[in-house]
C-alpha cells in the first residue's frame, strides 16, 4: 500500500535542487531571517515562505536539463520573492479652494 503522507518529488530535479541548496541555503536563510519578525496576513513568516518555496521547487513538474539551467531558474525564483515592491511616490494634494 502506498504511503499517502509522502510528498511527490520530481526525481529528475532533486539532484539539481539538492546541489543548489547545499551551496546557497545559508545565504538565503540569512536574508529571509532578516525579515522573520514580520508575519503576513496568512500567518506565514519569511522563513515559512522560504521553506514553502523550496518544497515547491522539489515538486515542480518541469524538468531541468542541467545544473546551470536549474541554478538560473532557482535564482530567478528567489529574486522574485526577495524583491520588495517600492512604495509609490506620492504627489502633494492641492487643497480645494473654498
Amino acid at each position: 500500500m502506498e504511503n499517502k503522507s509522502q510528498l511527490f518529488v520530481n526525481a529528475n530535479n532533486k539532484p539539481f535542487i539538492d546541489n543548489f541548496m547545499e551551496r546557497h541555503y545559508e545565504k538565503l536563510a540569512q536574508k529571509f531571517r532578516a525579515h522573520d519578525n514580520k508575519i503576513n496576513s496568512r500567518g506565514n513568516s519569511s522563513m515559512d515562505i522560504l521553506h514553502d518555496t523550496i518544497l515547491a521547487l522539489y515538486r515542480a513538474p518541469d524538468n531541468f536539463e542541467s545544473q546551470k539551467e536549474a541554478d538560473e531558474c532557482i535564482h530567478a525564483k528567489f529574486r522574485g520573492i526577495a524583491q520588495v515592491p517600492k512604495a509609490p511616490k506620492l504627489r502633494p494634494v492641492e487643497a480645494p479652494l473654498i
